[in-house]
């Protein structure tokens, strides 16, 4: 079995989270940080900077990897990398690629959000460690 490895960008900002509702693939639906497969010969920070660009139309830099994480189950399973993003140019950001809709969302009202998997986890553990 081969696991793939895929990349999300995570951006705060104003004590908001950056989310995209899936537009298609297994969590279709469900909101989730900007990201996707890490193209070969591509880094992880890299991959998310790009996902971040081609599902918002947001230019970013990375931050820092917060967390690394197996995802999915048997032919399924993925690596998923998060990494942290800092906002460089910030025109309106608009759902494109894959994304069916975008929001900024306080992470204490995503409580009964429809969330992919993992990511109240993510969120959880994110404004535990950086509260307000």
């Amino acid at each position: 079995m081969r696991i793939s490895r895929g990349a999300s960008a995570l951006v705060v900002r104003d004590d908001a989270v950056l989310l995209v509702c899936r537009g298609s693939g297994a969590a279709i639906g469900t909101w989730a940080p900007p990201g996707g497969h890490i193209e070969a010969g591509e880094n992880p920070l890299a991959a998310a900077q790009r996902e971040l660009a081609e599902e918002t139309g947001l230019i970013a830099v990375p931050v820092r990897v917060l967390q690394v994480a197996e995802v999915g189950q048997g032919e399924r399973a993925s690596i998923l990398t998060t990494v942290l993003m800092q906002l460089r140019l910030s025109p309106p950001a608009k759902a494109r690629s894959d994304a069916a809709d975008i929001g900024w969302f306080r992470i204490e009202a995503l409580a009964r959000a429809p969330l992919a998997p993992g990511v109240g986890s993510l969120l959880t553990r994110l404004h535990r460690n950086n509260p307000r």
